[in-house]
C-alpha cells in the first residue's frame, strides 16, 4: 500500500504513515526506534475504531487505548483486555465494559485516604460527609442533622436518632 515515511537513519527514529496490505488497519502512524516498533495510533477496518498501542524496548505491547467509533474510550491491558471505560452515555466502568451508572467498579474496591469522606448531595444540593475514617482510625457515618437508618433494603432495622438515641 501507499507509504509516506520519514525515516533518520537506517534502523534509528523513523515515523511512517501508511495503509497495511493485509487489510488490518486502514491507516497506521508509528513510531521506530532502533528497529523495534516503539508506538502505533492506527484504525481497525473491522471495526473502524482508532488505537493507541505504546510499547516497550523488546516490542511487546505494554498499553493501549481505543477511541470506539460510537464515541467510548477504553484502557486496555497489554492483551487487549478493557481496564477503564468511559461510554458515551458519560458513565464509566473500571473492570467492566458495561457500567450501569455514573461510577461502576467490578471486582476491585474503591479506596480513600485517611480523613477523606464518602461524599453525597442532600436533597438542597450540598455536600454532605456519609462516611468517613478519621485520622485516629474511627469510622464516621453522619447525616448531616437527619437520622441514620440501617435497612435491608425493605424495612429499617435500626434508627439512630440526631439526638443520638438508638431504637
Amino acid at each position: 500500500g501507499a507509504k509516506l515515511e520519514v525515516n533518520n537513519g537506517a534502523n534509528d527514529t523513523e515515523l511512517r504513515l501508511r495503509s497495511d496490505a493485509a487489510g488490518t488497519y486502514n491507516v497506521a502512524l508509528t513510531y521506530n526506534e532502533g528497529g523495534t516498533e516503539r508506538a502505533r495510533v492506527y484504525m481497525l477496518t473491522s471495526s473502524e475504531d482508532l488505537f493507541l498501542a505504546v510499547r516497550n524496548a523488546g516490542g511487546t505491547v505494554t498499553d493501549r487505548m481505543k477511541l470506539a467509533r460510537l464515541g467510548d474510550l477504553t484502557f486496555n491491558d497489554s492483551s487487549g483486555n478493557s481496564n477503564v471505560i468511559f461510554k458515551e452515555d458519560g458513565n464509566v466502568g473500571i473492570g467492566t465494559t458495561t457500567p450501569s451508572s455514573k461510577l461502576d467498579i467490578y471486582s476491585g474496591s474503591l479506596t480513600l485516604s485517611n480523613d477523606y469522606a464518602y461524599r453525597i448531595n442532600n436533597s438542597s444540593g450540598a455536600a454532605q460527609n456519609v462516611l468517613r475514617l478519621d485520622t485516629s482510625n474511627n469510622l464516621l457515618l453522619s447525616s448531616a442533622g437527619g437520622d441514620v437508618r440501617i435497612s435491608d433494603g425493605t424495612d429499617t432495622n435500626v434508627t439512630i436518632l440526631n439526638t443520638g438515641n438508638v431504637g
